[in-house]
């Protein structure tokens, strides 16, 4: 029966990033670089048609989930090496939509989720990042918040009472779907996800170091939770019975603990959240925003009122150009009767009331005044479009500045979270020390007395031997007395 057993849940909090996870898995987004080749599979389940992916789904989980709500919930699960790269897909697929159906609280209802495998000789592990939003295979939204706006019973294996006794049946069924695959591919080995305790077995689990601390041993380097691991006993009975055993721990536990450490992370994470770069909006990223999306909208018709505005302005001075070159040309004789006719012209329409005419020059003058009034309003239109255009690179540095301060938090949060474990650990540090120094005094006075009292009991039976050689002798000098005389 292999020991290689291993099935994690955990969600993701209010505060952080289920896109960001999701991203992750897939190696998309800011971790398009990170150990492309480790990924061998990323697919969906049950995403509704209202979003375009499953990374879609859960960046508006983000987005439009409730405060305090889950952003998701993330199973992870080791795969056996035993497996080749097409039946670790078909395990990861199964057990996906084996617990899709599992995890809701509704038997006619399912779990959206994203499955991911990240394949490497020495840990092969699948992770399964779940929306704990129920939906109906097939059932469709009016909009991806609406999705996330309507009641949502409560998923049974995360809250309700007895939740501890249902991650156990979870971890069986998964023990039981890769029991399933190995049997089908002719490996006799089988997986159970029962403690050694709970199958009689008197071994110490293995204590899990972390991806850090596992590459720093093995690179040879050592961290402090190493240090740590290494200083605690494998089993609680395990006590240290000598004053100078207790000393000696002590004094390790002191040499090993840099007392200025907490400030020192304090430092690296300051430095840290100044050293995050502005980051460059994706076109996700602007589309997700709504202050973005109504600034590009207002764009377009603004630029095309100006570019029409502006095809006016620049044909009605091309028209009055061509006017004036045709006045221009005219005879001076011409012009003058031209001039003489309009004004006799001109003098009889105001006895009867009409508009006046004008004459070519006039007319030239007139379309001239036109174009250039056309003009006035086509720069107007494109100052319009100017500041459409300042509104939606101001959108685009207010998104830029939303996701730096986004980023800056996650990092922030992180530290906080490690500066948190940091301090307990100091804690412990200091109370393993404390707890050292009291047992130390301890058994140091207690050594102390039964030395003391050893002493006594010897100068008790010294001079009890010398009364009891006394005694002794004083027969042997009355004889000799008696003798003598």
């Amino acid at each position: 029966m292999s020991d290689q057993f291993s099935c994690n849940v955990k969600p993701v909090k209010s505060g952080k990033s289920a896109g960001k996870k999701s991203d992750y898995h897939a190696r998309e987004g800011g971790y398009a670089e990170k150990s492309p080749d480790e990924l061998l599979m990323c697919e969906a389940g049950h995403i509704p048609a209202v979003f375009d992916s499953a990374r879609d789904l859960f960046y508006s989980s983000d987005k439009h989930e409730r405060k305090n709500g889950a952003r998701g919930r993330e199973v992870m699960v080791a795969l056996p090496r035993e497996l080749n790269n097409d039946q670790k897909k078909a395990l990861a697929r199964d057990i996906a939509a084996t617990l899709s159906q599992q995890l809701a609280s509704d038997d006619n209802k399912v779990l959206p989720y994203q499955v991911a495998i990240h394949n490497n000789d020495r840990n092969p592990h699948a992770h399964i990042l779940y929306s704990e939003r129920m939906t109906e295979p097939g059932q469709q939204y009016d909009d991806k918040q609406a999705f996330f706006k309507r009641a949502n019973p409560k998923t049974k294996y995360f809250r309700d009472a007895g939740k501890q006794d249902r991650l156990v049946e979870l971890r069986e069924t998964v023990a039981d779907v890769i029991n399933q695959h190995l049997f089908e591919a002719g490996i006799s080995d089988t997986w159970t996800h029962l403690s050694y305790a709970a199958r009689g077995i008197d071994k110490q689990a293995g204590r899990h170091l972390g991806p850090a601390t596992a590459h720093a041993l093995k690179n040879g380097r050592t961290t402090k939770r190493a240090e740590y691991l290494m200083m605690q006993p494998e089993k609680p009975e395990e006590r240290l019975n000598t004053a100078a055993d207790i000393a000696d721990q002590s004094a390790g536990v002191v040499g090993r603990y840099d007392v200025g450490r907490l400030e020192k992370l304090k430092t690296e994470a300051k430095a840290a959240v100044s050293a995050i770069e502005r980051p460059k909006p994706t076109q996700d990223d602007l589309y997700r925003d709504s202050g973005y999306r109504d600034a590009l909208k207002a764009v377009k018709p603004a630029f095309e009122t100006a570019k029409n505005a502006n095809d006016k302005a620049n044909k009605a001075k091309k028209s009055a150009k061509d006017a004036q070159r045709e006045a221009d040309q005219l005879p001076i004789s011409y012009k003058i009767g031209e001039a003489i006719a309009v004004w006799l012209e001109n003098k009889v329409r105001r006895a009867f009331g009409f508009n006046p005419v004008l004459t070519t020059q006039q007319l030239a003058a007139q379309q001239a005044a036109q174009a250039q009034q056309l003009r006035k309003q086509a720069d107007a239109k494109f100052d319009v479009y100017k500041a459409a255009k300042s509104d939606l690179s101001d959108a685009k540095t207010a998104v830029a500045d939303k996701l730096h301060k986004a980023a800056k938090a996650e990092v922030t949060a992180e530290f906080r979270e490690y500066l948190a474990e940091s301090k307990g650990r100091q804690e412990g540090f200091e109370a393993m020390r404390d707890g050292f120094k009291i047992e130390a005094d301890k058994l140091k006075k207690a050594e102390a007395e039964a030395l003391k009292k050893a002493e006594a009991e010897a100068a008790d039976a010294a001079a009890l031997a010398e009364l009891e050689a006394a005694e002794a002798a004083e027969p042997r000098r009355e004889r000799s007395a008696g003798l003598e005389m």
